[in-house]
């Protein structure tokens, strides 16, 4: 039998009282107050995505209730419903709703009104576009024939309908499959969508950039000055460390908001497939250069240290300049070497914090791959090494900011685990009636001693001591006094991911709208998404603040119930 499952009268997971508060469980008096809003507001939890949206709360404005909708309609239920009026023309109750040929531009259409009597003198009475054209500071005209702009404004629904394709991480031919199923015409020209998703590109980075300017004055503002510690993570657009694309993005430890990001791309499709054209060959590359996706000629496992560097020598350009002087990362990563060896900040350095899933990730590792044999059937099982990486885990979160007990508390999970009843070795665990080990609890209460258990046999134990007096060195356990997760940046790049598919390949402007759209959604929901739509010119609809609105309620809830 393994150790038991932590309850109140019995062991708990070793390093953790099983009635000691944790970081995310507020100490609550049992004393009666004569107030119950004290109470209430004691055990009011606030999660870190609830934090996050929190910051952008101000600039949140209600939506114009005027502004419309879209509804899908089929023409004949249009027909329906002006066949009873009039003609004004001949009198006849025969007016009917067509679209006119010819005048189609992707979604969006022309519709007129018409009389289907043959002797009427007027074969089409009135007419407008279904969607108005995108214009400059949100004004999409006021027309009510939807015909105002210039004809080089592309119009408002072929607009939202690449910004949901790309919101759901979908291009042109899944689009047009998607209308093709709805009993719609083809949305638009690739290049037609190629050129829309240009202009989203620039209103998501004129949007973001925005976004992380606010987003340094809030973490500034809470940490109290402009040293401020991140956590940086890279990740790839491709699996396998081939990917022609990858990003990098840094986040405040303090605040959970996403300061900055870093998109490298070494692949340029025009580039490859261009040819050499002699003597215009410099006219090409100077027209192409501005617009060439290729931004970096280093390999994919050289993109993460290369956006680290680039994005730590930014930090003094920002409007509201930052230091970036703690690093946390993942133990292999080489972008902290890389960052130290630029000399951002001169004589000013950079703390190097680990990630404490990461660190018991490292001790589950080692085990998997024991180098001493054991005995048969003593071979450590998937369980046993969970349970260890577990308590290893918790040793180090429940003892922040002390390096002595957190080490104490390593091998105290160690011992224990190891003793048994012809080896009772317990002088590492806590003492005292609260203790979470069952044998110090019984011999404080001055009960008889319980039968021991073991997890690991004397065999196992002597095998995995190396192992821990490793990873209990002075230099990694002062790392991990944050006690901080690298969560937060995973959290970002899932999203990252879920706009941009790994699955298919992807320009690095594609991966650049999708970061951007991410990192908004991520620091202050989906919100970020009307302001897409507001900086390329079109008004955000009731519909899509009303769903914003309780994706973020559900969002910040699921979140907060995970805390409790």
């Amino acid at each position: 039998r393994t150790l038991p499952k932590a309850t109140a009268n019995d062991d708990v997971a070793p390093g953790q009282r099983p009635d000691a508060p944790t970081s995310d469980r507020p100490n609550i008096d049992t004393e009666p107050r004569d107030s119950g809003c004290e109470i209430a507001a004691a055990v009011e939890f606030v999660s870190a995505s609830q934090r996050k949206i929190g910051f952008f709360e101000s600039e949140r404005r209600p939506v114009d209730p005027a502004t419309a909708n879209t509804l899908l309609c089929e023409i004949d239920a249009l027909t329906a419903l002006v066949a009873g009026a009039q003609c004004p023309t001949c009198r006849e109750q025969k007016l009917g709703v067509r679209e006119a040929a010819g005048k189609r531009k992707g979604l969006s259409a022309v519709l007129e009104l018409c009389c289907e009597n043959s002797d009427c003198p007027e074969s089409a009475l009135s007419f407008t576009h279904t969607s108005r054209r995108t214009t400059s500071a949100g004004d999409q005209g006021t027309s009510a024939r939807f015909d105002s702009g210039s004809s080089r404004d592309s119009f408002a629904v072929n607009v939202k309908a690449v910004l949901a394709a790309r919101a759901i991480g979908a291009g042109h031919d899944q689009l047009s499959r998607f209308c093709a199923i709805l009993g719609l015409p083809s949305p638009m020209h690739h290049k037609t969508f190629n050129g829309i998703s240009k202009k989203l590109h620039g209103a998501a980075m004129t949007a973001v950039s925005k976004n992380l300017d606010q987003a340094r004055n809030f973490t500034k503002d809470a940490v109290g000055g402009r040293d401020v510690p991140v956590m940086f993570d890279g990740t790839w657009q491709k699996r396998g460390h081939k990917s022609h694309n990858g990003v990098g993005t840094v986040v405040s430890l303090d605040t959970g908001l996403c300061l900055d990001f870093e998109v490298l791309s070494n692949y340029c499709h025009a580039c490859s497939i261009h040819r050499d054209l002699g003597e215009d060959e410099e006219v090409w590359r100077a027209f192409h250069l501005p617009v060439c996706e290729k931004n970096t000629d280093c390999s994919s496992h050289a993109m993460e240290p290369a956006a680290a560097v680039n994005i730590w020598r930014r930090t003094l350009s920002y409007e509201t300049p930052l230091r970036f002087t703690s690093f946390l990362s993942d133990g292999d990563s080489k972008a902290y070497t890389a960052v130290c060896d630029a000399n951002v900040y001169c004589d000013t350095s950079i703390d190097k914090e680990e990630c404490t899933n990461h660190v018991a990730k490292r001790l589950g590792t080692a085990l998997r791959k024991l180098a001493t044999p054991l005995p048969r059937g003593e071979k450590l099982k998937d369980a046993t090494i969970i349970k260890l990486q577990t308590y290893y885990k918790i040793a180090i979160t429940s003892n922040k900011d002390s390096v002595r007990n957190m080490y104490t508390a390593i091998w105290a999970s160690y011992f224990h685990c190891c003793s048994s009843d012809g080896a009772s070795s317990h002088n590492f665990c806590p003492a005292g009636p609260n203790s979470w080990c069952k044998h110090k609890r019984a011999e404080a209460l001055g009960e008889p001693a319980p039968r021991h258990t073991p997890l690991l046999t004397k065999a196992q134990g002597l095998a995995i001591m190396p192992i821990y007096k490793r990873l209990t060195e002075e230099k990694l356990l002062i790392r991990c006094l944050h006690g901080k997760t690298q969560n937060a940046a995973e959290s970002l790049n899932s999203k990252i991911w879920l706009l941009c598919p790994k699955t298919k390949f992807a320009s690095r402007t594609t991966v650049e709208t999708a970061t951007a759209l991410a990192v908004l959604w991520y620091n202050e929901g989906h919100r970020g998404f009307e302001k897409v739509l507001e900086g390329i010119g079109i008004l955000p609809s009731q519909d899509l603040a009303t769903h914003g609105d309780h994706c973020d309620v559900m969002r910040i809830r699921k979140m907060n119930l995970k805390q409790t």
